[in-house]
Order: C-alpha cells, then structure tokens, then sequence
C-alpha cells in the first residue's frame, strides 16, 4: 500500500512546516524499531507495535493505542479519525491520487530524554508470546513423553530404536554383574512402577546373603532397605560403600 505520511513542526515562531514523505509498504508498520515504516520513539513504545493493513490498524501483543479518544487494540480507520500513541498524534486525512492512506503525523516533544532507553526493549507481555501457557504446554509434553509414553511402551512390550525407553529413567548404568545378570529388564528389580526396589527383589538373587550388622549396635529404622547402603545406577560401579557416612549414618550418636 502507498501511504503519504506528512510530519506537522511547530516552529519557535508560531509558524507551522509540513513535511511530506511516500512510504511504499505492505503492511505499514510502526514502532521504535528503524526498519518500521514509521519509527516513534517513547518508554511506551517497543520494538514493533502494530500494523495498518488497508484502513484497519492492529496493534502487536498487549499493546493498545487511543483512537477517538477511546483505548483500544484494534481499530477501523476513517477521514477525521485521530490515534494517539503514547503522546505522539496521528490524525487520518483525505488521500491525495495515488495513494490508498494518507496520515497527518504530530510528534510528541515533550518527552524527557530518558524515555528513549527503553524504546528498543521489547517485553515478553507486549508479544503475542505468553509464560503461562508455553510453560504448562511444555510441562505436559515432558510428562507425556518421559512418563506415560515409556510406561504404556513397557506395558506393551514394544520396542524401537527411536521409540523412548525405560533408558531415560535411569539415572546411570548397571553394576556389570547386575547387568550381565538380568540386562535391560528393568522389571526383576523394579516389580512395580514408581516404587523403589524393595528387599524382596534383592533376596530373589542373593538368597543365601545374610545381615553385614549386629540388628543390637545399629539404628536399624535408619536402615529402611537394603538399597539405603548399596546404591545401583551410580558411578564408580560399585555396590561396596567406603564412605565414612556408611558408619557414621546409624553410629551418629555412639561414643
């Protein structure tokens, strides 16, 4: 569209100078960007504010402008009409031959200088992007993919090289010797989803194994599984504990 944009200055001297310039685009866009069609500097202002496609004028996000003395974010343009943005005035008149929009433009001069430092920052609210929304819509698709896609997965025994896993689950790899004995079934050990192994699952194997403690000189409700001392999925690969809190965890209080 061809719009004839005419700047209104008011001279020291009372005298009024009228600026006019063609401005050839589709759409015609304004804000404090310079690559808008027509770039208006103010705190309230960012980046890319709205359109005017034809006679109808849209403003980006939350942004709003006043038209007729009314705010709003979406207007219909006609001869006469008057848009204020931000203290800079648009007022709609009589299109010359040739062109489809013609706008009398009255800059706002009163703006203190430090409103410029915010004119090229754009916030999150003033774009058609929201937190609230993308954050549930994401945590649902985390959900879905990391928890119910691999469980429905293992329940029905399906299995592909780009299909989700119990894999992701794992915080690291197997003891070698619980690998080499059970491989990639999660379930002899894991008996039941969302619960951690239980003794029942450790005794299966290690039937003949008896207690590593006198049940008399330990704190044995610290003790709550045999999992609580010997930690799978963990590196170094090993099940032997040698960390000082091994002991010092049930012995805390013995002299």
């Amino acid at each position: 569209m061809d719009v004839l944009l005419r700047e209104v200055h008011r001279r020291s001297d009372g005298r009024t100078e009228y600026i006019d310039t063609e401005i050839g685009a589709d759409p015609f866009t304004f804000g404090a960007a310079p690559e808008n069609s027509l770039q208006l500097l103010g705190s309230g202002i960012h980046a890319r504010l709205g359109t005017i496609v034809g006679n109808t004028l849209e403003c980006l996000g939350a942004a709003q402008i006043v038209h007729n003395g009314e705010r709003t974010s979406k207007a219909t343009l006609a001869i006469g009409d008057e848009v204020e943005i931000d203290g800079h005035r648009l007022r709609v008149i009589d299109a010359p031959a040739g062109f489809d929009l013609a706008l009398e433009l009255e800059r706002d001069t009163g703006l203190d200088p430090s409103a410029y430092e915010a004119a090229f920052r754009t916030d999150l609210e003033q774009t058609w992007l929201r937190k609230r929304r993308p954050a549930v819509y994401l945590l649902l698709f985390v959900l879905v993919l990391g928890l119910l896609v691999p469980y429905a997965l293992r329940k029905l025994d399906v299995d592909g090289p780009l299909l989700p896993t119990d894999v992701m689950w794992s915080s690291g790899p197997l003891l070698p010797a619980h690998r080499l004995a059970i491989g990639d079934d999660c379930s002899r050990c894991h008996a039941q989803s969302f619960v951690m192994v239980r003794d029942e699952a450790c005794r299966e194997c290690h039937d003949v194994v008896a207690d590593h403690f006198h049940r008399a000189l330990a704190d044995v409700d610290a003790i709550e599984r045999c999992a609580s001392c010997h930690r799978e999925h963990n590196e170094p690969a090993t099940l032997v504990v040698t960390a000082d809190a091994l002991c010092t965890d049930c012995h805390a209080t013995r002299q």
